[in-house]
């Protein structure tokens, strides 16, 4: 859908690095949009406002309306119809991609202008798990700046995202098992297809025999017995057990698990896509990212230890992990957690040891293919949230952050983050009163 194009009341103009940014984007033909897409890693932070983009977001709206089904198709099936962008697959990884870094970009966070979110809700049942994943990694965006989900047909993706957050796990194997590149365990868990869903009269063709109330699906092996690709299987096991549309999501999500178990590197992006649908959940509700973490106690341990394995589990997923820490810590759900499985109240603690090592990188050496700028950004980030409460703010002091910072202040190479430094300063004086001994001691305050 096009954005709506009434301005806010007060809008600066665009920064020279907007509107040279907009302007090449605008002018590129669209053959060649996919290379210049491509070739744009990060957007510069300004001050400036997403409605500076509407022409752009009009843009990239269209290109993802090119896969949706139509709503005659929508009404006359009755298998959940799946988003199939063909040709385009590239296009839209890259437009989701470069959507995300507009977002997280403007200073101004006017996002309600974005008006695709029936796109990207179409493309959580997408066969194709790299898109799923940058649809999510746009609603993240969305969800860190405004409530997304808290009406009318924009409600309708919690169902999903919920069946995603909980449903990308399979029994007896841990988040570590995905995240590397060893064998999976050889359990029967990783072969079975187990569902269950209540069947209503109503739901039976009148040419039917079959028999309302719970029915299970229980199939030892399915990728022997459905070597189809997941839209085939799942339209195969909607006909053979008459699966009601409402059902048929988290089924369909259920398939695609199962069948990219053997491979590592969808496993990964399996792995990537629940991490991301846990934050999603996470911003779009206090109450639903609270059941969501109860449900599942060790979860948060589990997502840390990714953090630390740094030498067998990708940037990429790490990255998604310092998200989804950022979006229980940014909804205020269960941030003592958080604080305890960091060890933040320790100067030798997992938290201070990490952001140690990221200004050591940005002050005697450089960023590495494993610790990144974007993933030492992250920590970064992090580290500013949890800061914004005080009995957060007081343990991380009393660790020894100042200190830890301090060597930021000469640094010349990485000014952007001289500048975080400065904001973290700024943050640490107003929320602890324990700091301003230390900033005396250290010589950043005189009384």
């Amino acid at each position: 859908m096009k954005v709506k194009r009434t301005p806010p009341r007060r809008i600066a103009e665009a920064s020279e690095s907007t509107k040279k940014l907009i302007s090449l984007i605008k002018s590129t033909s669209d053959d060649q949009l996919l290379s210049v897409l491509s070739s744009i890693a990060e957007v510069p932070k300004s001050k400036d406002d997403f409605y500076h983009w509407v022409d752009i977001m009009d843009r990239f709206d269209d290109i993802l309306a090119l896969c949706e089904p139509s709503e005659e198709e929508q009404s006359a099936s009755s298998i959940i119809l799946i988003y199939k962008p063909g040709q385009n697959t590239d296009l839209i990884i890259e437009v989701l991609r470069v959507t995300s870094l507009i977002m997280d970009s403007c200073a101004s966070k006017n996002l309600n202008y974005y008006n695709s979110l029936e796109h990207l809700a179409s493309m959580l049942a997408c066969e194709n798990l790299s898109l799923v994943a940058g649809a999510l990694d746009v609603l993240c965006s969305l969800g860190r700046h405004r409530r997304h989900m808290e009406n009318g047909k924009e409600k309708t993706l919690q169902a999903p995202l919920t069946v995603l957050a909980q449903g990308m796990d399979v029994e007896g194997i841990d988040i570590g098992s995905f995240a590397t590149d060893g064998a999976m365990p050889a359990l029967e868990s990783s072969k079975a297809l187990k569902f269950q869903f209540y069947r209503h009269a109503s739901d039976i063709p009148p040419s039917s025999d079959a028999k309302h109330g719970l029915i299970v699906i229980d199939i030892p092996d399915l990728n022997a017995e459905y070597p189809q690709t997941a839209s085939e299987a799942l339209k195969l096991l909607v006909e053979r057990f008459l699966v009601p549309k409402r059902h048929q999501f988290e089924l369909f999500a259920k398939i695609k698990l199962i069948q990219c178990l053997p491979d590592a590197a969808l496993r990964r992006t399996c792995l990537r896509i629940r991490l991301l649908a846990i934050s999603a959940v996470v911003l779009s509700s206090q109450e639903a990212g609270t059941k969501l973490l109860d449900n599942d106690p060790n979860l948060i341990k589990d997502v840390v230890s990714l953090l630390g394995a740094e030498s067998v589990v990708p940037v990429s997923i790490r990255s998604s992990a310092l998200r989804m820490l950022q979006s229980v810590v940014q909804s205020q759900v269960k941030v003592t957690t958080v604080l305890t499985v960091l060890e933040a109240a320790s100067p030798q603690g997992f938290l201070l040891s990490t952001f140690r090592r990221c200004i050591r990188m940005l002050t005697d050496g450089a960023p590495t293919p494993e610790f990144p700028l974007s993933y030492i950004t992250s920590v970064f980030t992090l580290v500013q949230l949890l800061l914004s409460f005080p009995h957060a703010c007081d343990q991380m002091v009393a660790a020894g952050l100042i200190r830890v910072l301090l060597p930021l202040i000469k640094c010349q190479k990485h000014l952007r983050f001289s500048t975080r430094m400065a904001r973290i300063f700024e943050v640490i004086f107003e929320v602890s009163a324990a700091s301003h001994a230390v900033f005396v001691e250290v010589g950043l305050w005189s009384c």
